[in-house]
């Protein structure tokens, strides 16, 4: 039987791919797109097969040698998994659904290949044991991430992509700091060294507070609002896809992986994730920007599931990894409906929209559908996720529940709201534009993804749990 390592299943085809675009730009630029998304198939198909072996007891690994203790180990466990097959899916349909702007036909690599880079850090981020190695794949994503809101940008003010990036800058600062501080007082930063040892709880805060600021989290939630404003939808299914993704699973391996659940800081840390998951749906309730909308939407999902985390239960680790899984597919399928709207009206701009249900009836079923799971309504993907969470949040006490209950409901009503908007108010739709057969195809995948993770909700579940008892064994 043949075992593949994360090196030749993962990187390898990643950085062939990049190898191949960057020539591309020269000798045939008409096939970048093409060659793009066959790299996220490759990779997909890499993690896939990973994942099979891991599933049968294998941890294939690769490993690196650098001094000072800091050498890199790439251990294809069950998290990392669960990471890299996630972003590999997800990528792969933004790619087949992405349509370069016919002002940026030559430039299409600019797109393509941080975003290529993005999806090599993160198999990279999600391969490493070592908290070095992860702030430096995290970095190398934020940086791919930037540049591609650049590219996003060329039609607009590119300030706002700045200003994340810069933003973005101080939270990695706070995870360094705190990556310092543990390895002066331990010696070393790698993960399996550090199990079910006492860290010093000043790191352990930074630490925790430069992953919020990173993912958009607790009082910086409303950061995320300014990639609604860097262009293309692409843009900000980059951060739904992968960047919070990154904060969840940095969160898991630190928190869970040693056992840091008895920290002072994890009751505060409730109660600032919950506020500001309260403060992203209320801003989300408020925007008349569609891309905007689902962008705070995100933040206030992943502020559930952080939240979860932090309870630091069996039950609800694992319903916040699921809801992360259930987030990451159901916003996804959200952003592409919008792009789908936006492309047959001509705008994101609520009050610009007129009623689309006539004119694409299937993209507002694909976007219900959707909708219902962020929200946590049934049978969608992200009801039974959210159910454990709360069953968790009630054994807390009355108080945390209650705060997550307003979350909750005042999410799903600016989804609700959303929806409304969108298809069933205004005048009559008068405009003869197309939406992209790519665009309108990726929307309803989403939909369709949505409605079967959700009627077959037990495997999903049944492989978060798994992968929370290897992380906690």
């Amino acid at each position: 039987m043949l075992h593949l390592t994360p090196f030749i299943a993962l990187i390898l085809p990643l950085a062939a791919g990049m190898v191949l675009l960057a020539a591309a730009r020269s000798f045939f630029p008409g096939r970048i797109k093409q060659i793009s998304a066959a790299s996220a198939g490759v990779f997909l198909v890499g993690a896939i097969a990973l994942l099979v072996q891991t599933s049968r007891g294998l941890v294939p690994g690769s490993s690196f040698a650098f001094p000072m203790g800091l050498d890199l180990n790439m251990n294809a466990d069950y998290p990392a998994a669960y990471l890299f097959t996630l972003t590999g899916l997800l990528t792969f349909l933004i790619f087949m659904s992405f349509t370069v702007p016919s002002g940026f036909k030559k430039r299409a690599a600019d797109f393509f290949l941080p975003a290529l880079g993005l999806l090599l850090s993160a198999a990279g981020f999600a391969l490493s044991t070592n908290m070095l190695w992860l702030f430096i794949f995290w970095e190398t994503a934020s940086l791919c991430s930037w540049l591609i809101k650049i590219f996003a940008s060329r039609n607009n003010d590119p300030q706002p992509a700045d200003r994340f990036f810069i933003f973005g800058e101080f939270g990695s600062l706070l995870i360094l700091f705190g990556v310092i501080g543990i390895y002066a007082a331990k010696g070393t930063v790698d993960l399996t060294a550090l199990s079910n040892t006492r860290l010093p709880e000043i790191p352990v805060f930074l630490i925790l507070c430069g992953i919020a600021v990173k993912s958009g989290l607790g009082p910086f939630s409303g950061t995320a609002g300014i990639l609604s404003r860097t262009g293309y939808s692409a843009a900000a299914l980059v951060h739904t896809a992968v960047l919070v993704n990154f904060g969840a699973f940095f969160f898991l391996r630190f928190f869970t992986g040693l056992n840091c659940w008895n920290s002072s800081w994890m009751t505060t840390a409730i109660i600032v994730t919950l506020a500001g998951g309260l403060v992203s749906a209320g801003a989300s309730l408020n925007s008349d920007d569609s891309r905007k909308a689902v962008i705070l939407s995100v933040s206030a999902n992943a502020a559930v599931a952080f939240f979860a985390l932090c309870l630091g239960t069996a039950d609800s680790v694992a319903g916040g990894m699921e809801l992360m899984f259930a987030s990451s597919v159901t916003h996804t399928g959200l952003f592409l409906c919008c792009a789908a709207a936006a492309a047959k009206c001509g705008s994101y701009d609520l009050k610009e929209t007129p009623a689309l249900y006539p004119a694409i009836p299937l993209i507002a079923a694909a976007f219900a559908l959707c909708a219902m799971g962020a929200a946590g309504l049934p049978p969608a993907f992200g009801f039974t996720s959210k159910f454990v969470v709360l069953k968790a949040a009630a054994a807390r006490g009355p108080w945390v529940t209650l705060l997550l209950l307003s979350v909750l409901l005042l999410n799903g009503i600016s989804l609700i709201r959303l929806f409304y908007s969108i298809f069933f108010t205004g005048p009559d739709i008068k405009s003869e534009n197309r939406v992209s057969r790519s665009i309108y195809n990726s929307a309803l995948t989403g939909g369709a993804l949505a409605l079967a993770f959700g009627i077959f909700a037990y495997y999903p579940a049944k492989f978060i749990e798994t992968l929370v008892s290897v992380v906690r064994g």
